[in-house]
């Protein structure tokens, strides 16, 4: 599992699987140093990319784009994004930027307090 823009990385420290926590600054020796747009790791390495408030940047698409290459076919993308940044008129960009990256998208976007909640697929 991958925790992109992980923050405290909690994602690791709450679940039982082997979570890889990258983010711009480490907060503790367990979070990979890097720019989400080139992890360093290798291809198809994740069955499973997490982005909880961490597609903020302008080069969001390019975290999405690493996101899927380190991901194995079949691997899931989680998404948990404020409706502040993509709600409404926003939401679309979004899904374009997902789909443009090689992903299906499951379901429709779930509305929960004040977040847009996504999954998609590596197809």
């Amino acid at each position: 599992m991958g925790d992109f823009g992980c923050g405290e990385a909690e994602l690791a420290r709450l679940v039982p699987n082997k979570v890889y926590s990258f983010d711009h600054v480490a907060v503790n020796e367990s979070v990979v140093v890097c720019d989400m747009a080139a992890t360093g790791f290798a291809e198809q390495t994740l069955d499973v990319a997490v982005f909880c408030l961490s597609l903020m940047g302008l080069n969001y698409q390019d975290y999405l784009r690493e996101a899927y290459r380190l991901l194995r076919y079949g691997g899931w993308l989680k998404l948990a994004e404020p409706v502040t940044r993509w709600g409404e008129g926003n939401l679309e960009e979004l899904l374009d930027a997902i789909a443009s990256s090689g992903f299906s998208i499951i379901g429709r976007p779930n509305y929960r307090d004040r977040f847009i909640y996504l999954d998609a697929i590596k197809s």
